[in-house]
């Protein structure tokens, strides 16, 4: 079987959580779980029993092709800006979704 994509998260919420709880449950890999507060994405890979905790949405970014961010909707745009300044250069074949 084909080694499933791993997915990445900025925000740790309960969605987030618990998307990535489910995605792990079905076989796909979880990359970075990127939150601003260090211990509550460190709370968020114990509670997922997978990935790796991070405060910075570039290295999630860095970190596959599948990305979701699940911040509260008026987080979303100062997300999109840091990653449209300090992201990779092309996010040609980069998959977002927001929850």
């Amino acid at each position: 079987m084909a080694e499933l994509e791993k997915i990445s998260f900025i925000g740790c919420g309960k969605v987030a959580r618990t998307l990535a709880a489910a995605l792990k449950n079905a076989g796909y890999g979880i990359g970075i779980i990127a939150c601003r507060n260090m211990k509550h994405a460190e709370e968020a890979v114990q509670f997922v029993r997978a990935g790796e905790a991070s405060t910075d949405p570039i290295e999630a970014v860095s970190f596959g092709t599948v990305h979701f961010i699940t911040t509260n909707d008026d987080a979303i745009p100062e997300v999109v800006k840091i990653i449209d300044e300090e992201g990779p250069n092309s996010l040609q074949g980069h998959f977002f979704y927001h929850t």
